[in-house]
């Protein structure tokens, strides 16, 4: 199947990207097909409804104790003392060195909505919540790339040891992702469609410093198509959160507090090389239970097959993607690497810090899908069963150790001060007594 671009002012509502709606036939710049033609490239309404559900379920039975048996989980603790204390008055307080607004947002609405009781339920739902909206604006009929269900599907699915899943305090590593269909959404008709283009864009800067490596793109899309007003909104509300997370990390100091290690290439290298392609292709077992030299051959090889795949993507739209799409999974992978960079081995391990590579990984089988069109197909197909056998080898996430929220709750709602214990790291949080 093919795409038509219908090429109008973006003041009638339509811009210069392929778009769903019109298969007649294929027009100089689309997208084109990318990907088995036995697929729907789009869903219907139920179709998209289902999908939604079968991500939730997918996600429940990968960590199902993060909803039967709910509990705070490392900085979930921090973000809701301080929302508990402070209010919204920390809403853009910087937090390891960025604002987290949308984690700060929901730790208050937790705070003001639900009895203190039901706060890791609370927190446990909204990131599922956020799950969904993310792979619900992947599979919006706006968005301008074909069998975006199938990429909605790779975020519960991909190999990972479940870190960031159904936890407040890491929801801006999934929420990321929609900020990628935004680069190829037709413009908005509707006033509501205009609010939650700028709006999702603005969290998601606020969110983390994860906008970085983004934002130049969504300026390169504004100057390529001038006329649109919904592509230099986007791009200004970018630039915009770009510069106040630069600002946040410079003024905190946080990306010189702690002293690089001499070893920081070699062993930055070894965890990039482990997390981002042993594991990805080969799962949580092969990569360490092999000689690490031969986990190395294994790493190069995966590498070459990977370049030549996405080599293999010749088309203009599909290549503009196909760069944003590297740029974010260097500059992520970098930034873990740099985050930890006094010891930068320590990534190695499969369960240490696999929230670093969660994106990168997500980003990488999206160009895999993308080369499925392309002159190499077949090693991109050959490389996407290897991702499947691997996510097979990480479903069920381990499970942390449990502690009974309900041993504090009781006197946190009484305003005592109260010293709770927070897994995986057991860590103790003091929660400040407040009057009532």
């Amino acid at each position: 199947m093919s795409q038509q671009i219908t090429t109008i002012d973006d003041q009638s509502g339509t811009s210069s990207w392929p778009s769903l709606r019109d298969t007649r036939r294929p027009v100089a710049g689309s997208l084109g097909p990318s990907g088995p033609t036995w697929l729907p490239r789009a869903l219907s309404v139920r179709g998209l409804v289902a999908a939604l559900g079968l991500v939730a379920l997918i996600l429940f039975f990968r960590k199902p104790e993060a909803l039967l048996l709910p509990q705070l989980i490392a900085d979930d603790a921090v973000l809701f003392r301080d929302a508990w204390t402070h209010g919204l008055g920390v809403l853009f307080e910087p937090y390891a060195g960025y604002t987290l607004v949308v984690g700060r947002l929901v730790a208050w609405l937790g705070v003001v909505s639900a009895p203190v009781a039901a706060i890791p339920a609370f927190y446990a739902i909204a990131a599922l919540a956020s799950m969904l909206f993310v792979c619900g604006r992947l599979m919006s009929p706006r968005v301008t790339i074909p069998h975006g269900w199938v990429a909605a599907l790779v975020v519960p699915l991909v190999p990972h040891d479940g870190e960031v899943y159904l936890n407040l305090c890491y929801i801006q590593w999934s929420l990321v992702l929609a900020a990628f269909p935004l680069l190829a959404i037709e413009a908005p008709t509707r006033a509501r469609e205009w609010v939650g283009d700028l709006s999702t864009l603005a969290l998601i800067g606020l969110s983390g410093p994860f906008i970085l490596p983004i934002a130049p793109f969504f300026v390169i899309a504004a100057l390529r198509d001038r006329r649109s007003r919904h592509r230099l909104a986007l791009a200004a509300v970018a630039s915009i959160t770009a510069l106040v997370q630069i600002g946040s990390l410079l003024g905190t100091g946080t990306l010189t507090q702690r002293e690089a290690a001499a070893s920081i290439v070699s062993d930055g290298l070894a965890a990039v090389g482990t997390k981002l392609l042993a594991v990805t292709f080969l799962g949580r077992n092969i990569p360490y239970d092999l000689p690490a030299g031969a986990t190395a051959v294994l790493g190069i090889v995966l590498g070459l097959l990977l370049v030549a795949a996405l080599a293999g993507i010749t088309r203009r739209g599909r290549r503009m993607l196909l760069a944003t799409l590297l740029a974010a999974v260097a500059f992520y992978a970098l930034s873990g690497v740099v985050r930890v960079k006094e010891d930068p081995f320590n990534l190695v391990p499969f369960g240490h810090g696999d929230r670093y590579f969660f994106v990168p990984r997500v980003l990488l089988i999206w160009m895999l899908l993308l080369a499925l069109a392309g002159r190499w197909r077949r090693i991109a197909a050959g490389l996407l069963v290897l991702v499947v056998l691997s996510a097979a080898t990480t479903f069920r996430t381990d499970r942390p150790r449990w502690y009974d929220w309900s041993l504090w709750s009781g006197a946190i709602e009484r305003g005592e001060t109260t010293s709770i214990r927070v897994a995986p790291y057991d860590w103790t949080v003091e929660i400040p007594g407040r009057a009532r």
